[in-house]
């Protein structure tokens, strides 16, 4: 099971910390950016 979390810029490396110590593994994988016209995902 795969659970994905957004959180605000200044919280992702506690947010990390947190999960970490849960024992569970985490990753940042992206950052939401103000774009033009339709949203892209790479």
């Amino acid at each position: 099971m795969k659970t994905y979390f957004i959180v605000a810029a200044d919280q992702a490396d506690s947010v990390l910390k947190f999960i970490r110590a849960q024992q569970h593994q985490a990753w940042l994988i992206g950052e939401v950016v103000k774009g033009r016209g339709a949203a892209r995902v790479t």
